[in-house]
């Protein structure tokens, strides 16, 4: 399989507004996209029914690692969850479900994005497990799933984990879903989306209901809700309204 070298460095780099255009053709083409009244991204069956993957979510695995991407020769890809991290889930619910969720959209990029790739990278450990099989071509273990983009972030992330988390983003808060939720959700506390500023109380309690519409944490809808500029961009003038107390919002 030839690696196809989209930059110098042999990157087979994505944009943003790629990955959003990607993730938005394919959970068109696999009847997933989620709607208003829906709106959580089915993303067990994504992984299992359209890309076609094998899901174990009770894996024993170190400690460290949340997740893993098997590619393997003449078989279907295989994506592993830690245990630990799955019973947490189902006993806690909450940010242990999110967590979850975000691990395996983590994962499914990786399928997405990194299948026709043979890794060299010493990081990128081999996998040699009899249980598995012999025809092991390339283990992606994911050790800290996040959507986070600072630069010490970048220095020390293998560049498919920095598209991975990008596209994981796109995969569990697909765009135009995403910035018709919030407006939504804006509508409904009474609160303009023309007047969400960065970490305030507004904009938090946006970010909270909006997380929990779509079953993904509150940093990653913060964070999504920056990249698409759905935030006012810092140190522009605000517009002096008065912002509404917190017993104005309903969101029922």
């Amino acid at each position: 399989m030839r690696l196809r070298q989209d930059d110098e460095n042999g990157r087979c780099w994505r944009s943003p507004g790629d990955l959003d255009a990607l993730v938005e053709y394919e959970l068109g083409k696999a009847d997933l996209y989620p709607k208003q009244d829906s709106p959580v991204v089915d993303i067990e069956r994504f992984i299992e029914k359209h890309l076609g993957a094998r899901l174990d979510q009770f894996v024993e695995l170190e400690p460290r690692i949340q997740g893993q991407t098997v590619f393997r020769l003449g078989s279907p890809p295989l994506v592993q969850i830690n245990k630990s991290y799955s019973e947490r889930a189902d006993e806690d619910g909450g940010v242990a479900h999110c967590r979850v969720r975000m691990t395996m959209a983590h994962e499914a990029m990786h399928i997405m994005l990194h299948s026709h790739l043979f890794t060299t990278d010493s990081s990128q450990l081999p996998l040699l497990d009899g249980d598995l099989g012999a025809s092991v071509d390339t283990l992606f273990r994911c050790e800290e799933i996040g959507i986070e983009d600072s630069p010490r972030r970048r220095r020390r992330a293998d560049w498919r984990e920095i598209q991975a988390n990008k596209g994981m983003a796109a995969l569990l808060m697909p765009k135009e879903h995403f910035m018709d939720t919030v407006e939504e959700v804006c509508e409904r506390a009474r609160i303009s989306r023309h007047r969400l500023y960065p970490d305030t109380p507004a904009t938090r309690r946006i970010a909270a209901r909006v997380s929990e519409l779509l079953l993904v944490s509150k940093q990653a809808v913060s964070i999504r809700m920056a990249e698409l500029e759905l935030l006012v961009p810092p140190r522009q003038e605000q517009l002096g309204l008065p912002e509404p107390d917190d017993d104005e919002d309903n969101f029922a």
